[in-house]
């Protein structure tokens, strides 16, 4: 990780400063309460892989079904979603021998990104519990 980021020391005002470009920094950045909220899409993404890798054309149909057709991907707007998780390190790309297809690209979830899929449902989790106790009609302030 140190050694892909390229690192210029300089002096000035008489002290060392590390400068890290901006992608180098985003990419190693760990706090994954910077990242949230998800799109649902990327929340949808990344709970899927969290149950093993997964084929770009695997990803839409699991999406599809774990979101009971709320989220479609297209194939466009998948791999541009795919792209940035991967220069974020929130996945990465595998290869799978598929028995008679040859060799097929896979994207399994890294520690990043289950780093961020926990933050996420911590978040939502907090939320809900906040929205809940208004819904089970207790306190109806203010109706007459």
């Amino acid at each position: 990780m140190v050694t892909s980021i390229k690192r210029h020391l300089a002096v000035l005002a008489g002290r060392d400063y590390l400068y890290i470009d901006r992608q180098s920094f985003d990419r190693y950045n760990m706090d994954p309460l910077d990242n949230l909220p998800l799109a649902p899409r990327d929340l949808l993404i990344l709970s899927v892989l969290s149950e093993g890798p997964l084929h770009g054309y695997g990803l839409i149909r699991a999406v599809e079904q774990r979101s009971e057709s709320g989220v479609l991907l297209d194939p466009a707007n998948l791999y541009r979603v795919l792209r940035r998780m991967t220069r974020d390190d929130w996945i990465r790309e595998t290869e799978d021998d598929d028995e008679g297809r040859g060799r097929r690209r896979t994207y399994a979830i890294t520690r990043k990104g289950e780093a961020v899929l926990r933050a996420e449902v911590s978040r939502l989790d907090r939320l809900l519990g906040q929205v809940r106790p208004a819904l089970a009609g207790g306190n109806r302030r203010g109706r007459g």
